[in-house]
């Protein structure tokens, strides 16, 4: 039995989670509690990053390496393509978005949503065990300072990252002027990993802080956009559920 390490709103970890549902495995989740959530990871892994997927007593750690795992135990559908040149496009694409969108996005909504302590507090415990209210009702500050020193989130770093992120969507948009995919003729780990790392930017519905929802509100007409929303509509299948 497969079983996924993971937080619920993460969307590094929704990567690893569409993947696995892409394939059709049946998985359990383990939804942890960041800070705590440490203890457990370096027991499994080298280090305290999710997701981690633990396959028969094999520990896969990070949502690439998720993917290049699945594709070995079940080739079909594959996420990478089979021919070389598609192959590479797809996880240099791949490595992009994960650098480009997946880190400045999460920089961008930290920077503003550690402000509001019931949102963060929200997202962050999403789908986590019940003690992990009343632990964050006591230790938010501790939370909100260490999230703040360990991912480097300031004013200055939140600046950088929303101008990265949107010379990334520029390049995104122009890929998708004269292509369904990002890689080749057909569905991929590359538009999976956009679709993954875009997912609650292009699909949310509740409200977030006012800088965030200017930025959406700028970027719904964009190509990306309306893609994003395609592919989860598409290709998002539901989840497999563990016996």
């Amino acid at each position: 039995m497969l079983t996924l390490y993971q937080f619920a709103g993460s969307h590094f970890c929704e990567k690893a989670r569409w993947a696995l549902d892409y394939k059709g495995c049946e998985y359990r989740i383990r939804n942890l509690v960041p800070g705590p959530h440490r203890r457990t990871a370096l027991k499994l892994a080298p280090r305290s990053e999710l997701p981690i997927l633990v396959d028969d007593g094999r520990v896969i750690q990070g949502s690439s390496a998720i993917i290049d795992h699945l594709d070995r135990k079940v080739p079909r559908p594959p996420l990478t393509p089979v021919t070389t040149f598609e192959a590479s496009a797809a996880q240099e694409w791949e490595r992009y978005l994960d650098r480009n969108i997946g880190v400045p996005v999460r920089l961008f909504f930290y920077h503003y949503a550690l402000e509001d302590r019931r949102l963060v507090t929200d997202f962050l415990l999403r789908d986590a065990p019940w003690w992990g209210r009343p632990l964050y009702a006591v230790v938010f500050p501790l939370v909100r300072r260490a999230m703040r020193r360990a991912l480097r989130i300031n004013a200055e770093t939140a600046a950088a990252a929303r101008r990265d992120l949107l010379v990334a969507l520029d390049r995104l948009d122009a890929q998708l002027a004269d292509h369904r995919f990002l890689a080749g003729p057909h569905f991929s780990r590359a538009d999976l990993t956009a679709a993954s790392l875009l997912g609650r930017f292009c699909t949310a519905t509740e409200p977030y802080p006012e800088p965030i929802e200017t930025l959406r509100d700028a970027c719904r007409e964009r190509p990306f956009f309306t893609w994003v929303q395609a592919l989860r509509r598409d290709y998002r299948s539901p989840r497999s559920p563990a016996a």
